[in-house]
């Protein structure tokens, strides 16, 4: 009888304890995730052009612009999406690379373009030759019930319509940042980022990646427009990035990602500095406002005269001769006068130099810097390793 009556009041109380109550976005962050397997590693032979993931859902081999599971069974993408870690024998605290293929067609299948298996090689091996790992997400998750395309009632607005499957690699990027120990995590595009001869023994991560900021991105090579583009971010393992994905995902609009980056990064930079106002509507639609508002309206944040100089003159020509700093994030220049021993970060307005990192496809080469043709795969340990 003594028992009863003393676990009767916890009874009594958990009875009374209110229902935790889920957000739209939680549950749809969290749908994401179930989405994903981040328990898995990726073994390649550059020589016959073939892969192995290990994962906690099965073996799968990529070979011949297919996959191939531990049955037999022949598919584009695996069941579930994973995200394998790469090189793993290096240091698991250091900063690593990020790069994502939808499935083996478009992996391994070239285009005019190039093929993205040609430059994801350039980057293992880059990695495997300066001893830093890296995260290869392969697979294409679907929204068959429609459950992604409601709006948390707390999202930015957008008008640009339904987003697409590339959002659930924001969530991935943030469950990375929840449970591995890398220090930063780099957002390379798989298809068309590279780096050169040049650079294929030059590590400058400790250097470019200052760690005052959560966020870096870096100019584009030209353009009076474009803020921060999304073909290589880097995010460090901080609660503020975090924070960042989160918002980045719950404001997913649109087929452009970095419209919702550039809505996100607008929104916690208004929370931190309430003085600073901007337009809510015209970053609600890349096209029809966001793309040549978003780099002028930022400037509004600097502090700094010899910032403030650079940043009127990239707004006005497409150069940035010095880094912005803004709460958080760090945007490098695209002139080697303001890089790192005298090399910019991912393009150069001087064509004749390369910058350490290339954003640029096989099919472009009017100038003589960042040619994937000529050097990419240049020398044998670029892309066999």
């Amino acid at each position: 009888m003594l028992r009863v009556v003393l676990l009767l009041p916890a009874f009594v109380g958990a009875l009374n304890v209110p229902t935790r109550t889920v957000s739209l976005h939680q549950q749809q962050m969290e749908f994401a995730v179930g989405a994903v397997s981040t328990n898995c590693t990726v073994e390649v032979n550059t020589k016959d052009r073939s892969m192995v993931l290990t994962s906690n859902i099965g073996t799968f081999t990529i070979k011949d612009a297919q996959i191939t599971d531990e049955k037999g069974q022949v598919m584009d993408s695996p069941p579930k999406a994973l995200i394998c870690l790469g090189n793993k024998e290096a240091p698991s605290d250091g900063p690593a690379l990020m790069f994502a293929a939808s499935g083996a067609s478009y992996f391994m299948k070239g285009t005019g373009q190039g093929t993205p298996f040609d430059f994801f090689l350039n980057k293992h091996c880059w990695t495997k030759n300066n001893n830093m790992q890296y995260f290869l997400w392969m697979g294409n998750p679907q929204d068959d019930s429609g459950f992604m395309s409601a709006k948390d009632p707390d999202a930015l607005p957008c008008k640009d319509g339904a987003a697409g499957n590339h959002y659930f690699v924001i969530a991935g990027m943030r469950q990375l940042l929840q449970e591995k120990p890398n220090s930063w995590i780099v957002s390379m595009d798989i298809s068309d980022t590279f780096f050169t001869k040049t650079m294929k023994n030059k590590n400058l991560w400790s250097k470019f990646l200052d760690d005052r900021y959560d966020f870096i991105g870096g100019a584009t090579g030209g353009g009076t427009q474009v803020f921060i583009n999304g073909a290589i971010i880097a995010y460090k393992k901080s609660e503020w990035a975090k924070n960042f994905a989160a918002e980045w995902f719950k404001n997913r609009c649109g087929k452009m990602n970095q419209l919702a980056m550039w809505a996100s990064l607008f929104k916690l930079w208004h929370q931190e500095v309430p003085t600073w106002e901007y337009s809510v509507s015209k970053m609600s639609s890349y096209y029809g406002g966001a793309r040549a508002y978003s780099r002028g309206t930022a400037g509004g944040l600097l502090t700094d005269p010899a910032e403030i100089a650079a940043h009127q003159r990239w707004c006005k020509d497409g150069n940035l001769p010095h880094s912005l700093s803004f709460p958080h994030v760090l945007v490098h220049a695209n002139m080697g006068a303001g890089g790192v021993d005298g090399i910019s970060y991912r393009a150069n307005m001087d064509r004749t130099q390369e910058p350490f990192l290339c954003h640029n496809t096989m099919d472009r080469h009017k100038f003589p810097s960042c040619v994937a043709m000529e050097s990419m795969c240049a020398d044998e340990d670029q892309c066999l390793c």
